[in-house]
């Protein structure tokens, strides 16, 4: 059997013994720096075993004659010893020489095989001294003897701590995922510990043992390429794009029924303003203290009420308003791209131009309804308005009657307007809800 380039050992198949030349020594020792200083003072490449008989003085005077640093001066005598030791006692090597060596080869282990005795480990109740297998590169991780000094053994801490991939240096919690993955690769080190010399190695086994366990993952199912059933990567882009359209659609019919319930309240918001508005005039009149701050308390929690569902009509229709522009966005690609609506019909079911044209006269003899209704209601609350004003005269009782009748009329032909522009421009304000409110105001304000 060949032996490696920086071995120190010793050859069975011959009585003489093998020492490792100057070069290899040095380079091993990662001290190669002073592998000319040592010539010049006249050591040759093969007088290491020179070097193991001469005297600790006689050494330190050689090292500190080619200018070593005490640290490096340590580890070359150091080493020196560990070599003197073993080629007194071949058949017994040092812990530290063992320490040194590097596995030869690495073996392939049967992932399939070990499968079912990992899945009974529990690392809770293991044993704390797990045995090493033979050939285990102990360099890697501590190692401690049991008495008798023949077999090797790790203790369960070390190894679970090695053996752990996430959250070692960090303190921020683990997801699922992680503290899995970490788990796994316990119970492999606990089934063998060879696994530790390899963490990439182990970290492949961990995912492939979660995907055979059938782990529930975030997006269904593992993206890996463990994974013989994961889609391409076209597929999941089609799919999360789908998932994000069914999401965005919800959202919106979401929203449109919140909206419909603000806009509801709102409504009733603006009644009880209004009335609100009406007690604290009259109570204002009658000069009644008490009742004229409370009614004036009432006043101002309506009006923080309406200005806080207004704002979140607002944000509701910014949202709704950002939303539609990216349906018609998608739509315009879909068309452009010959997936529009038009290209599921046959040249024989296409809709006629006249179809068309029937479809639009419709859709503006609708709005031209609402707008006409609109403009009736704000027309009878201008002469509701005119008519209050030449009721100057009336008797004071029946003043406030009529006062009364024309709050209500105008409260009905603010309800139609609103309504009936609703219908037309869906609930966006326009020039003449702004005339009807401020016909509205005026109205109040001259109570």
């Amino acid at each position: 059997m060949d032996q490696p380039q920086n071995a120190m050992a010793v050859d069975d198949s011959n009585t003489q013994e093998a020492y490792p030349t100057l070069s290899e020594f040095l380079t091993n020792l990662k001290l190669s720096r002073y592998y000319s200083a040592m010539l010049e003072v006249g050591v040759a490449d093969d007088d290491i075993p020179q070097l193991l008989r001469i005297e600790e003085t006689d050494l330190r005077e050689l090292l500190n004659s080619v200018g070593m640093l005490p640290f490096h001066a340590i580890a070359f005598r150091s080493t020196l010893r560990l070599l003197r030791k073993s080629q007194a006692s071949p058949h017994t090597p040092s812990r530290e020489e063992e320490n040194l060596r590097a596995s030869p080869e690495k073996k392939k282990i049967d992932f399939d095989v070990m499968l079912p005795a990992i899945d009974e480990i529990d690392p809770a109740h293991a044993p704390e001294n797990i045995p090493i297998p033979e050939g285990f590169p102990v360099k890697d991780v501590p190692v401690y003897l049991r008495g008798d000094g023949d077999s090797k053994t790790i203790s369960k801490e070390v190894l679970i701590s090695h053996a752990t991939i996430y959250g070692k240096n960090s303190t921020r919690a683990l997801t699922p995922y992680e503290v899995a993955i970490n788990e796994a690769c316990v119970k492999l080190a606990l089934h063998n510990p060879v696994f530790l010399a390899d963490k990439g190695a182990l970290l492949e086994h961990a995912k492939r043992k979660l995907l055979n366990d059938g782990y529930t993952y975030k997006r269904g199912q593992s993206r890996s390429k463990l994974n013989p059933n994961s889609r391409s990567g076209v597929s999941l882009r089609d799919a999360f794009k789908q998932r994000r359209n069914e999401t965005a659609g919800k959202l919106s019919l979401d929203r449109k029924q919140r909206l419909a319930d603000l806009e509801e309240k709102l409504s009733e918001s603006i009644t009880s303003r209004r009335q609100a508005e009406a007690l604290v005039k009259i109570r204002a009149k009658e000069k009644n203290g008490t009742e004229l701050q409370q009614a004036k308390r009432i006043l101002e929690a309506i009006v923080k009420e309406k200005s806080k569902i207004g704002r979140e009509i607002s944000v509701l229709k910014a949202q709704e308003r950002k939303h539609q522009w990216y349906e018609k966005q998608k739509a315009k690609k879909r068309t452009d791209s010959g997936f529009g609506e038009a290209s599921f019909f046959g040249e024989s079911e296409q809709p006629s131009n006249g179809h068309k044209s029937d479809v639009s006269d419709a859709g503006s003899r609708h709005e031209e309804e609402s707008m006409q209704s609109q403009d009736s209601a704000i027309a009878d609350c201008s002469q509701g308005q005119d008519s209050s004003q030449g009721q100057d005269s009336l008797p004071t009782s029946d003043s406030n009657t009529y006062q009364q009748s024309a709050l209500e009329a105008l409260s009905l032909a603010a309800i139609a307007a609103a309504a009936a522009e609703k219908s037309a421009l869906g609930g966006v304000e326009t020039r003449s809800r702004k005339k009807l409110r401020s016909i509205y105001d005026d109205a109040y304000a001259q109570m």
